[in-house]
């Protein structure tokens, strides 16, 4: 049998509004308030390589993500206009995170249908802020994580598709994927959220 070390899965979920706080004119506004999009969608790419195969696999595993929101800014004081009259100047941030950590999955057989795996490690977040009169700032954030997922094997539920993605695409199992990602931060910029999301994985 040909020994699969790898595999790539594609994500994409709802997260749940970052921590982030600001202050202006002795108002506390949060990242709602600014983006109040509920349907934060954030898409997700993940590389593993799993050196130890022996009890399960164990590996590494690096990812990228990139979701994106707009909204308004606020005014500085609450009377003059009132607080809920939106300004016309309008925000578009964009949060882009790179993860590195480790995974294990329970993964005993070649063609085992169900697999749960957990995982964790450090995120990194690149963040850029754009007013839309040009103005752009650019901030970055350290976090970190943790994950429990499971996945189901496609392949396993008919032997002439796993027969074709071997023979023809060098992929051993493909997988849907479910996943819940705890994402926990601090300092000014928190980007403290949940992920919860669904994908599609192959292994070669």
């Amino acid at each position: 049998a040909k020994k699969r070390d790898q595999t790539i899965t594609f994500r994409i979920g709802r997260i749940t509004a970052p921590e982030i706080t600001a202050s202006a004119g002795g108002n506390t506004y949060t990242f709602n308030d600014i983006y109040p999009d509920e349907n934060l969608m954030m898409f997700n790419l993940d590389y593993e390589w799993q050196p130890w195969t022996r009890f399960g696999k164990f590996g590494i595993v690096g990812g990228f993500g990139f979701f994106t929101t707009q909204g308004n800014g606020r005014y500085a004081t609450e009377t003059s206009p009132p607080r809920n009259y939106l300004p016309i100047e309008k925000y578009t941030f964009i949060g882009m995170p790179l993860s590195l950590g480790a995974i294990y999955k329970l993964e005993l057989a070649g063609r085992q249908w169900v697999v749960p795996y957990v995982a964790g490690g450090g995120t990194y977040y690149l963040l850029v802020e754009r007013r839309d009169d040009n103005k752009t700032t650019y901030l970055a954030q350290p976090a970190g994580y943790g994950a429990v997922g499971a996945m189901l094997n496609i392949t396993a539920l008919d032997r002439s598709l796993a027969f074709t993605m071997d023979n023809e695409y060098n992929i051993g199992n493909l997988w849907l994927t479910l996943e819940y990602r705890r994402i926990q931060s601090g300092g000014d910029v928190n980007m403290t959220t949940n992920f919860i999301s669904a994908g599609v994985g192959a292994d070669y």
